[in-house]
Parts: C-alpha cells; structure tokens; sequence
C-alpha cells in the first residue's frame, strides 16, 4: 500500500500563477468571447440591413453567433416520425445527475480528502450509513450505462436510415463504403474532440493555476499535469482506457481527464463493433446469398457478442479477483473501464435502435402501429412492470451485501462477514452489465414506441431537453470542479450526512450544467456548425431528360459482392421511371437485366432526398 507524502502545510504558494500555459489558456478563452460577440453583431446587422453579405467568412462567424446557439439548445424536441424518443433527454438528464451524487459520495465521505496518494484510505464512521435502504440510490454507478444504452440507440436508428437511403437511392461501390465509413469515424471524433480538448486545456493549463491550498498544489501535480503531460495523446485517441493502464485497485487511473474512460469506450464501441452489426443487419455483409437472411445475422451478431461479452466478465472476475465494485472501489483497470466488460448494454441498445428502424420501414409499420395503438394495455405493461422489479434487483443489491456486515468499513475484497456468498458477488459482477442493458431495452422499447402512460410523460417534457444537451459538457466539467472544491476546501476526513450530501450534490450539479452552458455556447455549438457547414452536401447538377423510348421495370436490387465493382447492381427499372413514362414523360432506354442502368440507385420515394454524408450521431 502506498504511504501518505508529507503535506504542504506552510505558507501557501499563492494564486493565480501567470506562466506561458495560464496566459495561453486567457487569451484563447478572450477570443472564443470575442467570437460570439462578432458573430451576434454580425447576424443582428444582417437581419437588420442586409450586411454583411452572404460569403464564406460571414458563415463561418455566423457559427459563433449567440442567438443562433440558443435556439439550438432551447429548440422544443417534437417526434420521430412514428416514434416518440423524447424520453432520452429524461433518460440523459436524470443519468448526470446520479453520475454527480456518486462522485459526490467517492469524493468527499469515502476518500481521505487531504490527499489522492492515500490508496483510498476510508473513513470507517462513514460506513454505517451504508446499511440504510436509500444507500444504494447514492451510487450512480449504472448512469454510465444508460448514457452507452441510449447512444447506441441513436447509432443504430440514424445509421440504419442513411444505410438504407444509400442502398435505395444509388449504388454501393467500394470506394463509396470506404469514404462513407471514414466519414462515419471522422463525424463522432469531431463532435468529441472540441469540448474534451477545452475541458482537459482548461483544468490542466489554467484552473490548475488559479487555486491553491496546502493540498491542491500537490493534487493538481499529480492527477492533472503529469498525467496529462505523459497522455493528453492516448485520451484524444480515445485509447486511455487500455494503455498506459493504471492500478488495479482503486480508482488511479494514469490518463488524462478521469472520466474519459467513458469517451473511449464508447468509441471503441462505436468504431469497432457498431460497423459489424450494422452491415450484417443492413447489407448481410454485401452478400447476395446473405442479403435475405440479414436481419437474422445483425440479430444473431449481436446475442453473440452478448454472450462472449459475459463470458470474458466472468473470467476477469474470477481470475483478477475483482472485488465489489462500488462507489470506486474495486478493480479498476481489468474491469471497470474495460469495453469488453461495459458493451452489453451498448449492444442491447444497438439492438433496440435497429428495431425502431425496422419498423418504420414499409415491412414494418404494420407491427408498430399495432404496437403503438391496438396493442393490449398488458402486452406493454409486463415489460415496463418487469424493467422496474430489475431495476430494484440491480440497484439494491449491494444494500443486500452490506446489510449482513459487521459495524464499521464492509468487506471489500471478499465476501467474508457480507450478505451474499463470495459465488453470489461473482455472479452479480458478471452480469450486472447484461442486466442493466436487459433493463434499458425492455423499458425504453415502450417509452420510444409512444407507449408509456405517465411515465413517458414526465422523461419527456420539454424540460429535459435542454438540460440533455449540456449532458457532455457538464459529464467533463463536473470531475473538475469537484477536484477543485474539495482539494482546496476541505482539510480532513468529512463524517456523513445526508443534509452535507444532499448540499453538495446540488451545489455541483448547478455549477457543472452552468459551466456546460458556456461551454456549449463558446465551443459545443459552434464547433458542431463548422462540423455541418464542413460536411454541407453539394447541389448536384440535374442531369439532362433523353427522349422516352420505353417503359421501365419496378425497382429491384440485387446484391454482387465483387471487390472494386458495384455492391448493388440495378437490374430492373424505377417505379418512378415507370411512372413517368406512363404519364408521357422521358424514361430511359430499356436494359438488358444485370446490366448496370445507371451509377445511382432511383429513389422509390421522390420525396426523399438525396443521401448525405454520414449525420453526426448524438454522444
């Protein structure tokens, strides 16, 4: 165990500190302002008086603009088509906020707070509590997994309508899937990047500099500047989580920006296992003879991972000897922030945005409707009724494990003297996972189906929604500005109240959204304009009309999987071909079948636009 260091009790060393870092770090923060101010000014005297003129450099202001922002995080959420997935600004919000009440507890009652070097050395008064019923709505340990769970649905239900526009409205070429899949990898990085390299910037080169206490200098040395002097580089590679590693007990990560992990490993996720699902469902693995049976695989795919997900939890279970994780402890780097362990419940939502896709498909409205509105009151009560009694199983469990404990600190390391056998905690670690995501699946399945009663009323009211957009801002912020508030506050062991628990917990979650609020206008929103105005899809040329000289066929796609040729090669005419030569209209010549009609699939709906580069998906 290591030993605590000697603790800079003397003279403080005084704040602020101007150095090259601080100064770098004002300045940056003074031209982000500025920014706004310019662009504001700039859009107000263009609605105004009609200048400046439309161009290049007034776009590019125009993302900085305030009330532009604004109406982006005040814009009232309306429905999906058929869908009502409203309720994930509820889901978002009330995740952050449990995420913020278990750093709270990890922070101040459950960790020496003079210094981090302690190896978490407890405060065993501060224990007794944990054997009261509402303990276990303390730990937020499970909000992460909701935020993985409700990503994944946005990937699998927006991906799954640009994959399938694509396949409809042109061919797939393999040139045309390698660009689309980059983008698809470029989009998400670019929606991260701008808020994680502010907050890790602003912790690291500037509020680091504007405090001091007779602990914070030695903290701060430790947690921010060398571990972000030796790592900013696997965090913005989104590899943290995996390398350099940090101990096994405890949480003392050595990346930068603590919570991060959550970042890697949902990109890890999303890069890596979200393209196989999603080719296997959509595409059958641009298989012709796999194409008919592609919902089958994307589905067996996905219960596939689910098992060797569970099976490598139960492993590093028993062989790490992975003790009860909760409120921070346990192991930390084999299995609390590994993907393998933490992707059950992304799959399960991966799983469910595909199925929303389905069904609003032409094959699947049917089963949707009947769902939505001539389903039986049971048939969507059952699951709702059965998320909750899992929900409290999951939940209270670790209540169940303390409450058989001798008084003072529980055992953390074994099971001897708890409420549950060493084989029970075993199997509660493995598949906490899997049924937290089995949970989410069951319960979010009829709330985004417009089913819900007053539930999906109340996750969502308008509300949440702007509440749901500061989510990743204020996920960042809110580690560092409990870092700061405790190292420079707080000079000995805090004893437990739920009036000190309760304070704090609101003090911070009020801070952490306000913070996130100007960080959303100055970076956030600004960053995801220049994204839209980079990625802005080109006016296409229309294409001159041939005189008609027949009628075409209904549209129907086979699937040739030849490397470097088409993935889909047309082999009959468009029904709006047909159509319109029906009505007199230009049609094209007739083809011979498995001939290639064109390098563009016709669209079977007129309406729908063309397909656009990869939309950046919701973090």
């Amino acid at each position: 165990a290591r030993g605590l260091p000697a603790a800079d009790c003397g003279v403080l060393q005084g704040a602020p500190v101007w150095n090259a870092a601080s100064v770098t770090s004002l300045v940056v923060i003074c031209l982000l302002c500025l920014l706004a101010l310019a662009g504001s000014v700039a859009a107000w005297t263009r609605s105004h008086f009609g200048w400046p003129k439309g161009g290049l450099a007034p776009r590019l202001l125009g993302c900085w603009d305030l009330r532009r922002n604004w109406r982006v995080l005040a814009a009232v959420p309306r429905r999906t088509g058929d869908l009502d997935l409203r309720s994930m600004n509820g889901f978002r919000t009330l995740s952050m906020w449990w995420v913020i009440m278990g750093h709270t507890g990890s922070g101040i009652f459950f960790n020496f707070d003079i210094t981090n070097f302690s190896y978490w050395a407890f405060n065993p008064a501060n224990y007794d509590f944990m054997r009261s019923w509402f303990w276990c709505l303390y730990a937020g340990l499970f909000a992460v997994d909701t935020f993985l769970f409700i990503g994944a649905v946005l990937v699998g239900f927006k991906a799954s309508q640009e994959m399938d526009k694509r396949r409809s409205s042109r061919t797939l070429t393999l040139l045309g899937e390698l660009q689309w899949w980059a983008l698809y990898v470029l989009n998400r990085a670019l929606r991260i990047w701008p808020v994680l390299i502010a907050v890790m910037m602003f912790g690291w080169k500037f509020a680091g500099y504007m405090v001091d206490s007779p602990f914070w200098t030695r903290f701060f040395r430790y947690v921010y500047d060398e571990r972000c002097s030796d790592y900013w580089w696997a965090t913005l590679l989104f590899i943290q989580n995996i390398y350099p590693g940090g101990a096994s007990f405890g949480a003392d990560p050595k990346f930068c920006v603590g919570v991060s992990w959550y970042l890697a490993v949902d990109m890890q996720l999303y890069v890596f296992v979200a393209p196989l699902v999603l080719i296997a469902w959509n595409y059958g693995f641009y298989s012709k003879r796999l194409f008919a049976w592609r919902r089958w695989l994307g589905g067996g795919l996905v219960l596939a991972l689910l098992a060797g997900s569970v099976a490598i939890t139960a492993y590093v279970v028993v062989a790490e000897k992975v003790a009860w994780q909760f409120l921070g402890v346990g192991d930390y780097d084999a299995y609390y922030i590994k993907p393998w362990v933490r992707c059950p419940p992304y799959l399960a939502g991966l799983l469910l945005g595909l199925l929303l896709h389905a069904g609003t498909t032409q094959d699947g409205k049917d089963a949707l409707l009947y769902l939505r509105e001539r389903a039986p009151q049971w048939l969507t009560l059952a699951p709702v009724a059965g998320a909750l009694a899992l929900f409290c199983l999951l939940v209270a469990a670790p209540g169940v494990y303390i409450s058989g404990s001798a008084p003072g600190i529980p055992p953390l390391s074994n099971a001897v003297g708890a409420g549950l056998t060493q084989g029970e905690v075993q199997a509660y670690m493995a598949l906490r996972h899997l049924g937290w995501g089995v949970m989410l699946f069951a319960l979010a399945g009829v709330l985004f189906i417009g089913r819900g009663w007053l539930l999906n009323s109340l996750l969502s009211g308008y509300f949440w929604a702007p509440m749901a957009k500061l989510t990743y801002g204020a996920y960042l912020i809110s580690n560092l500005l409990q870092d700061v508030t405790i190292q420079t506050m707080f000079s000995h062991p805090v004893y437990y109240s739920t009036y000190t628990y309760l304070s704090w917990w609101f003090v911070w979650v009020c801070g952490s959204y306000f913070f996130s609020f100007i960080c959303f206008m100055l970076v956030e929103a600004p960053c995801g304009n220049l994204q839209k105005l980079l990625f802005a899809p080109k006016p296409r040329r229309e294409e001159p009309k041939r005189a008609p000289s027949g009628v075409g066929l209904p549209t129907a796609a086979t699937l040739n999987p030849s490397p470097g040729r088409e993935f889909l090669t047309l082999t009959e005419r468009s029904r709006r071909e047909a159509q319109a030569a029906a009505r007199g209209q230009a049609a094209l010549s007739p083809a011979s079948p498995g001939r290639v009609a064109s390098h563009r699939l016709a669209m079977e709906d007129p309406e729908l636009p063309a397909s656009e580069p990869a939309r950046t998906l919701s973090t």
